[in-house]
């Protein structure tokens, strides 16, 4: 059930109703028992509270739900949902640390796949280093480059 409503909450998202997703997620996060969805659910509210400029939430649902990832055995889908909590944890707390954890994962657990989300984490990186005028700015959107020009088309997804 929880991961109906965390995709009932996309929809809502994808529509650009994101009360609606924000009310499906706070209402059902409570009645979630399995602590692996739970943490899907504390996630995507992070997500969405990010996306509101409503910080101080989505640190908090940040923090819940990477407290629930790091305490649990994650493979698949849920070493992704943690990868992309660490990369949230990234943009809002503008510390490289969460990324580069998040890329020696992915890199490791799935070495020939998620280049896209590999290429995200880079970018979140780079748009720190580029509001802070650091040089090595380049180098991060040059290994963005590189990640997908030595990929063959069907690999690109």
């Amino acid at each position: 059930r929880a991961a109906l409503n965390n995709n009932l909450a996309n929809a809502y998202l994808y529509n650009n109703q994101i009360e609606k997703a924000t009310l499906i997620l706070e209402e059902n996060i409570e009645k979630t028992t399995n602590t692996k969805f739970k943490a899907l659910l504390y996630n995507s509210l992070a997500s969405i509270y990010y996306e509101k400029k409503e910080y101080s939430n989505s640190i908090k649902y940040n923090k819940l739900a990477r407290a629930f990832f790091e305490n649990d055995s994650l493979r698949g889908d849920t070493l992704l949902w943690y990868i992309g909590a660490l990369g949230l944890h990234t943009q809002l707390q503008q510390d490289l640390s969460s990324t580069q954890k998040a890329l020696r994962i992915i890199n490791i657990n799935f070495p020939n796949t998620q280049h896209r989300l590999k290429a995200k984490l880079i970018a979140i990186e780079a748009n720190i280093l580029q509001v802070a005028n650091d040089p090595n700015v380049i180098d991060h959107y040059n290994r963005i480059i590189k990640l997908f020009a030595t990929q063959k088309e069907e690999q690109l997804l």
